[in-house]
């Protein structure tokens, strides 16, 4: 028995050893990945979704890169298509490093209610107070310096980003986001994030 229980264990640690890596009971650690994204159009209501591939890491994330080249490739793809476009959703900003962290750091230097719940260590904007914090989260995003980042690879094409939409604002500690040093208690840092999309001028 006691060999038959050896021979289990050399055969099956190496196996094991590929998989998940864990800490604790549950919560498996995974190395932060660039998802594979594609966009998901809605024509029925001229809009679109950019998703990130089912076969990625769960909590994989779209670099400015990625959205660039992600969404790029999608106008290339529909020159010839016909209806406008009116948003496109991104989901959450956390998918999205660079946008969650330009959101703390600009919004650290705001002042935010403090009528908020508090869950699991995150902060939540509650009542008419979170529909304010939803309209002043998406004009920090939308200001010019961001606005044009985001607005990037819609130039060339007959669309450009207007603005920036949001609700289901996130807070956390400004520390835990932004590192020490950050002057404020807490800051905004994930949101569902929409873009608001019109027509160009000129192309």
């Amino acid at each position: 028995m006691r060999k038959l229980l050896l021979a289990f264990l050399v055969v099956a640690l190496p196996v094991a050893a590929l998989g998940q890596v864990r800490v604790g009971p549950s919560r498996p650690v995974v190395a932060e990945e660039t998802c594979s994204a594609y966009i998901e159009e809605h024509e029925a209501w001229q809009t679109a979704s950019l998703r990130y591939s089912t076969n990625g890491p769960p909590e994989c994330t779209v670099d400015e890169q990625t959205y660039n080249a992600t969404v790029r490739g999608w106008l290339q793809g529909r020159e010839n298509a016909e209806g406008d476009l009116e948003s496109l959703l991104l989901g959450r900003a956390v998918r999205y490093p660079w946008l969650s962290q330009y959101l703390a750091r600009v919004a650290s230097s705001e002042e935010w209610p403090e009528n908020a719940l508090v869950t699991k260590s995150m902060l939540l904007d509650c009542g008419d107070g979170g529909r304010r914090t939803n309209t002043r989260v998406g004009a920090l995003l939308s200001q010019e310096r961001f606005r044009s980042r985001l607005d990037e690879p819609f130039e060339g094409t007959p669309y450009r980003v207007l603005s920036v939409s949001v609700e289901k604002v996130l807070f956390d500690a400004a520390e835990a986001i932004l590192g020490t040093g950050a002057g404020v208690e807490r800051v905004p840092y994930d949101a569902q994030v929409w873009l608001v999309l019109g027509r160009r001028s000129e192309p």
